[in-house]
């Protein structure tokens, strides 16, 4: 059988050899990718803080995070996810190399507003307190920066004031749960940025659900991989299709009218690989576990989450689909582990996925 040939993002080549993956260190390689995202209607969040949200978000901003929230109309727990991308909630460094500052890192330009006649750039100028702090000012150069605090400042290193600040910045561009990329994006020009924020944003919310489908069910890390279905169509092993015997390498889920439908990570991990693979796959994902285990998401309907992008279980990494060699619309799934002879063997998946369908392993 003829190998084929995977080059990383995290510089190892993989080679699947029927049904064999072996690890081939290389030389540095470079990958350019573009950053994945979905419409603005994929997902629909619950807005009730998950367990990892009540564990992780501190107690003292959430009053602020849902007043803001509430006065400019901005998922609260979209402002903790920013607050927990830019500074780890006020615990680091609030000063960026570009001069975005204080607790929700904002341009001096763009809290004093675009209008002032210094602001070029990046917007990440020296301003006067003086002035960058005086509502009259904000408001005469039309900027982003509020009072909320009410003590006659407007100042980014005062947390209400920061934080209503955000909630300013990101209202023009959300409707409920739509624009939060863009929004975000207006925030900060970075795709990894953007998927940074909804990393977060996602794990903050209680079982957010997925368009049309059931909520992201999450056991002991990992995650059922299909939100809306667990219904198996073809199992790990040999079968007989159109009257010849092949071997299956992975199981099938699909549940008609599936198309579009997200796709999440079973565990967290790196991925190691996005394309279109000719070779019977279509578009394609890889995520690696560790040194121990992989998991192959194949025939998406477009090219996934980018390579070198790390995720979280439940994650949504591409949109189920029917390319490459497939009959219709369904996830191909498999589990790769590393072999005693080095390299990966894939394996049946359905111990690793057995307490999602009430099945004992």
């Amino acid at each position: 059988m003829r190998a084929i040939q995977f080059v990383f993002g995290s510089l190892i080549g993989v080679a699947l050899v029927g049904g064999m993956i072996a690890s081939l260190i290389l030389g540095f390689v470079l990958l350019f990718v573009t950053g994945f995202e979905f419409g603005e209607d994929e997902m629909a969040f619950s807005n009730a803080p998950s367990q990892i949200a009540e564990e992780e978000i501190p107690e003292q901003f959430i009053p602020i995070y849902k007043e803001a929230g509430e006065e400019y109309d901005v998922p609260w727990l979209l402002l903790a996810s920013i607050h927990r991308v830019e500074t780890v909630f006020s615990s680091i460094e609030m000063v960026s190399p570009v001069n975005a500052q204080g607790h929700m890192q904002m341009m001096p330009c763009s809290w004093l507003g675009w209008d002032y006649p210094k602001c070029e750039g990046l917007g990440g100028i020296d301003i006067p307190e003086a002035i960058k702090t005086d509502p009259e000012k904000i408001e005469d150069y039309g900027g982003f920066g509020v009072d909320a605090n009410g003590n006659g400042k407007a100042s980014p290193w005062e947390k209400e004031d920061a934080i209503f600040a955000a909630a300013n910045h990101l209202s023009g561009y959300i409707d409920g749960n739509t624009g939060l990329r863009d929004a975000l994006f207006a925030y900060n020009h970075a795709h990894w940025y953007v998927e940074d924020v909804m990393h977060y944003y996602q794990l903050y919310n209680d079982g957010f659900e997925a368009k049309d489908g059931g909520s992201v069910e999450v056991l002991d890390g990992k995650a059922w991989m299909v939100p809306h279905t667990k219904n198996l169509t073809s199992d790990y092993g040999y079968r007989t299709m159109n009257g010849e015997r092949d071997f299956h390498g992975g199981i099938d889920v699909a549940a008609g009218n599936d198309r579009g439908k997200p796709i999440v990570a079973f565990k967290d991990g790196t991925v190691v690989l996005s394309q279109h693979n000719s070779d019977g796959y279509g578009n394609l994902v890889v995520i690696q576990h560790g040194d121990h285990m992989l998991t192959f998401y194949a025939h998406l309907m477009e090219k996934g989450v980018s390579a070198g992008t790390k995720v979280k279980a439940g994650q949504v990494i591409g949109k189920m689909g029917t390319s490459g060699h497939s009959t219709g619309v369904h996830l191909h799934f498999e589990v790769h582990v590393k072999a005693e002879k080095g390299g990966f063997q894939r394996v049946d998946p359905m111990p690793y996925v057995n307490d999602f369908l009430g099945n004992s392993q």
